[in-house]
């Protein structure tokens, strides 16, 4: 479905072998090799542990994949998510009709091709049917929800740290109110935000949901002391991860002298998008992703840092390849 101004449906009709007729399968974006990846599922047969790709690129075209390794076991319901960084494919939980829920953590790189089981510590219940997104800004997997063999419908929400050795941690998000416990929700992440959205669902009763619920996973850092006349603020950043350009939206709170520089990991300054005079009002600034020399930076994390006086805003933003 082409996302223009006038959104229309186009059925696409790959060449190759294409994978047998399935559901409850796990589906990521590679933009490193602008291609589909496919895991899993449930077919007449029963479940499945294959992987396909589908190439987007030219002629679009249904290829299986061999990875190296032993794989997961086969299921479906499972989650999965593209970690830039790292370029590999990330998996969790799933069903595999034993009848068992299953709550291992497996890694698919890709280059090598290769399946390697993650281990992280104590983390969520197994369970199926939840849903799963990559949280740049925290370098995490952040799942919410889902079905389990213990409490049976679920409304808890965890991260998976993928820097290093991957750990689990238990989330306790703020506010008077979550969504109820549900299973076969969907879920995105919202980059300009940067909120987890869910939508629909079903309950323990069989009640089918309608609500839609956002989870803010943390809003720009203010540091130092922003001073009553201040009202610098960050409006939204993005998109996040960006792969050809990135632009941030802000508002000054009065006439003066702005910065906006984006820093590596190791704290050195990569670019300098701004350093002068702002109106007081509502700015965009784009970022082609090159640094001051003119050179496209590597695919990686990345920090911008936005200041009028001695107001500062900043957050990490992830690049990845084209």
């Amino acid at each position: 479905m082409s996302l223009g101004p006038s959104p229309a449906w186009t059925q696409l009709a790959p060449a190759g072998t294409k994978p047998a007729a399935r559901h409850g399968h796990t589906l990521i974006y590679d933009p490193v090799r602008d291609r589909l990846i496919v895991f899993g599922g449930r077919d007449v047969v029963g479940f499945r542990n294959d992987v396909w790709e589908l190439s987007l690129s030219g002629t679009p075209t249904w290829t299986q994949l061999t990875p190296s390794g032993t794989p997961p076991t086969a299921r479906g319901d499972a989650t999965a998510i593209y970690d830039p960084l790292r370029d590999r494919m990330i998996l969790f939980g799933g069903f595999d009709g034993k009848p068992n829920y299953v709550g291992d953590v497996w890694e698919l790189t890709f280059s090598p091709l290769a399946w390697n089981p993650i281990s992280a510590g104590a983390g969520p219940t197994a369970r199926e049917r939840h849903v799963a997104i990559y949280d740049p800004g925290g370098d995490r997997m952040v799942v919410f929800g889902g079905q389990d063999a213990v409490n049976h419908w679920t409304n808890d929400v965890w991260g998976l740290s993928l820097a290093g050795t991957p750990l689990w941690s238990n989330l306790t998000p703020a506010g008077g109110s979550a969504p109820p416990a549900r299973w076969g929700h969907s879920g995105v992440y919202d980059s300009l935000n940067q909120d987890l959205v869910i939508f629909g669902g079903s309950a323990a009763t069989g009640f089918f949901y309608d609500d839609a619920w956002a989870l803010s996973l943390g809003p720009p850092v203010a540091v130092g002391d922003a001073g009553p006349a201040s009202h610098l603020s960050v409006m939204s950043a993005g998109p996040n991860p960006a792969c050809q350009e990135w632009s941030l939206a802000f508002r000054t709170g009065e006439t003066g002298i702005v910065t906006l520089r984006l820093y590596d990991t190791a704290g050195r300054i990569v670019r300098h998008l701004w350093n002068g005079p702002l109106a007081s009002g509502a700015h965009a600034l784009p970022w082609d992703l090159r640094s001051d020399a003119g050179v496209r930076v590597p695919a990686g994390t990345y920090f911008y840092e936005l200041r009028e006086g001695n107001r500062r805003l900043g957050k990490a933003l992830v690049v990845i390849g084209r």
